[in-house]
């Protein structure tokens, strides 16, 4: 006897996927496909792997580089927005709270063109001659100003629901204050931490026009900005828009990797630590 099988579809709820897709589909699927689909189009006279061949010795020093400035930016950024956030949950009047927090994400709302115009000239001020900034300490310091508002932001929303009984009882059990910051606060505050640290380090690694900016060595460029400039001409050689989309994706990809290593980091290494423990004890 031949069953027949009725699958209920609730269109109502469905339908409510159907802007997301049509998003997705428009902002992010087509294209990416666009930009991987220019990278295997020769431009006329030359081959796929003249695309390919920008690839060298330079731009893979550029990209150490760009990841390297924005992981220290970001370490900067969790060491400042940590303990102030933490600061920050310890106050009772609400107001003087929202006051401080208002004035910590300003550079949120002011545009970055203006806040680095504003450290240019500050910098300039201290040392006394125009276009005075070399070196790569100004593009982290540009970084951290511009991006530590992303690091607050989730780090606070997670400590503000920080219950004070788990403090007061690690205090009671008779544990110290170091203790109880890194065995309460701190796995507490992960998902923040986790939230944080992958909206600095990621953006900021393609980061654009701070290093052009702040930092007048010659070699002061990041990877944002050759493909930028990249980009530029793309709009009259085939050869540059190819060689664009080889650096967005190989970029991207990068990007993916450390994206992953931060999000399964953090839950792989408990489960690989209580195997060594195991191994240990047998």
């Amino acid at each position: 006897m031949n069953k027949k099988i009725f699958v209920h579809i609730d269109w109502k709820k469905t339908s409510l996927w159907f802007p997301f897709l049509i998003i997705s589909l428009l902002l992010i699927i087509i294209p990416l496909i666009v930009v991987i689909v220019n990278t295997f189009v020769p431009a006329e006279g030359l081959t796929i792997a003249d695309n390919w061949n920008i690839l060298n010795q330079t731009i893979w020093t550029k990209i150490g580089k760009s990841f390297f400035i924005s992981i220290v930016s970001t370490i900067i950024c969790l060491l400042i927005s940590y303990p102030f956030c933490y600061f920050l949950i310890q106050i009772q009047n609400k107001k003087i709270k929202q006051i401080l927090f208002f004035l910590s994400t300003t550079p949120m709302w002011l545009g970055s063109m203006i806040i680095l115009i504003s450290l240019k000239l500050f910098f300039d001020k201290l040392n006394g001659a125009l276009n005075s900034t070399y070196g790569d300490i100004y593009t982290i310091i540009g970084i951290t100003y511009l991006y530590i508002p992303f690091m607050m932001m989730p780090l606070y929303n997670v400590l503000e629901l920080l219950p004070k009984n788990l403090i007061n009882a690690s205090k009671d059990l008779g544990r110290s204050s170091f203790y109880t910051f890194f065995k309460v606060i701190v796995p507490f505050s992960k998902p923040g931490l986790i939230s944080g640290i992958t909206m600095v380090l990621l953006p900021s690694t393609s980061v654009v026009a701070v290093p052009q900016f702040l930092n007048n060595s010659p070699d002061g460029s990041m990877i944002g900005d050759i493909i930028m400039n990249q980009g530029m001409q793309a709009t009259e050689s085939q050869i540059a828009l190819s060689r664009v989309c080889v650096l967005s994706v190989v970029v991207s990809i990068l990007m993916m990797i450390v994206y992953s290593l931060i999000v399964f980091i953090p839950k792989v290494w408990p489960v690989i630590i209580k195997k060594i423990k195991r191994v240990g004890n047998e």
